[in-house]
């Protein structure tokens, strides 16, 4: 295979002046990107109206030029081709021109420019189906919304462009996994219903680690809640105290002034009958003395 852009069409060429801008299997707001974004190196709109070309040989079978050339993908086409592992569908997206109608290409045959249609900056998203797109649910305009989708649906593009063309001998542990599963790439449907368990039970499992994280974040919250209560506990356990020293200080004190009153009010009353006493006698004292004047004036008399 060769590399939908760049005149050369090779890895080499790719790795000198484009990148890819976001990558297969990015997770995005609808759920994950199916392809790759690539872009020249020199950046902004630089690469608006590079030509692109057919990954291979097979024949353009879907395209969409004019029917929402402002959305979504845009003008985009599907390239249908043969390669050492099976039909593979090639998705050019946001094309500036394409080559539409059904047509068949050969490797290397320019098919459309690079634009920015449906999106803001220029650059091409490319991505592989693995299955005829037509029978998906909204057919080329289809995006991933699972995991499991994305992996069922679609492959990563660098995968087809850096495949050799003759396939490798797969690998021995590779060969086991299939013996030992009773599987063989030759029975392509119950290959792919074990790998769809496979990713459905990793989905499951990614979703239970998320569920623990949530958790385990919710009971960090709530072990910071009852930290808070507890210093709140412990500053309101510290104030009642002072409150019942400060009340046992004042009762001592009050304590001490009514010992004191009581005191007090004993040694007024002793007074007061002292005083009762001294006024008797001041009495008695006053009538001796009338009685000693009147005495000496009837003898002077």
């Amino acid at each position: 295979m060769r590399y939908p852009i760049g005149q050369l069409g090779t890895k080499e060429e790719f790795d000198k002046f484009w990148y890819d801008a976001r990558g297969f299997g990015v997770k995005t707001d609808y759920g994950y990107h199916e392809g790759c974004d690539f872009n020249l190196k020199s950046g902004g709109d630089s690469d608006l109206g590079q030509l692109l070309y057919a990954v291979g040989d097979g024949k353009i079978v879907y395209y969409h030029d004019n029917s929402h050339p402002t959305t979504g993908f845009g003008r985009h086409m599907v390239l249908e081709c043969q390669t050492p592992v099976g039909t593979r569908w090639y998705h050019y997206a946001h094309c500036q021109e394409i080559t539409a109608g059904v047509k068949e290409v050969k490797r290397g045959d320019v098919i459309g420019k690079l634009g920015k249609t449906g999106t803001q900056y220029a650059h091409l998203h490319f991505a592989v189906f693995r299955v005829d797109p037509k029978t998906l649910r909204n057919g080329i305009d289809t995006i991933a919304k699972t995991i499991t989708e994305l992996n069922s649906w679609w492959e990563d593009p660098f995968v087809t462009l850096n495949m050799d063309e003759k396939p490798k001998d797969l690998p021995e542990w590779f060969k086991t996994l299939l013996q030992e599963r009773g599987l063989s790439l030759d029975r392509e449907g119950e290959f792919r219903a074990f790998w769809e368990k496979a990713v459905k039970y990793d989905d499951e499992v990614k979703s239970l680690l998320g569920q623990i994280q949530s958790l385990s974040d919710s009971l960090g919250d709530r072990a910071k809640e009852v930290s808070l209560l507890a210093e709140q506990n412990e500053k309101l356990r510290n104030e009642r105290d002072q409150a019942i020293e400060d009340f046992n200080q004042e009762r001592d004190k009050f304590n001490r002034a009514d010992w004191q009153a009581k005191q007090q009010e004993i040694k007024i009353r002793f007074l007061e009958e002292e005083i009762e006493k001294i006024n008797a006698e001041l009495t008695k004292a006053n009538k001796r003395i009338e009685e000693l004047k009147n005495s000496q004036y009837n003898q002077l008399r």
